[in-house]
C-alpha cells in the first residue's frame, strides 16, 4: 500500500489506532503502554520500508535508462567506426 509523500509524516495520516495517535500527541513516551509503542514503531518502520523501496525502485529505473542510453551510444560508435573504415 503506497501513501502520498505528503501524508507520510503527518501523525493524523499514520495508520494507527486513534487512542495511540492521541497518546502520542499528549503523553510522554514512558506514559504510553509498551504494546502501543511497539505498534506505533512497527507502523512507522513499515512506512520507512515503503520509502526505501521507492528509492530502490527509482534507482533501478535510472540504471535501466542509463543502460538504454549506453546501447544507443555504443551503436553510434560502431556506426561511426564503420563509416570511417569505408571512407579510409
Amino acid at each position: 500500500m503506497r501513501r502520498k509523500k505528503a501524508d507520510r509524516y503527518d501523525i493524523d495520516k499514520i495508520p494507527i489506532r486513534e487512542e495511540l495517535r492521541n497518546a502520542i500527541k499528549t503523553k510522554k513516551l514512558v506514559e504510553i503502554a509498551a504494546i502501543d509503542v511497539y505498534q506505533g514503531i512497527s507502523r512507522m518502520q513499515g512506512l520507512q520500508d515503503e520509502f526505501i523501496q521507492e528509492l530502490i525502485d527509482e534507482v533501478l529505473k535510472r540504471i535501466e535508462e542509463l543502460r538504454e542510453d549506453m546501447k544507443v551510444v555504443t551503436a553510434l560508435e560502431e556506426k561511426i567506426t564503420m563509416l570511417e573504415q569505408r571512407v579510409a
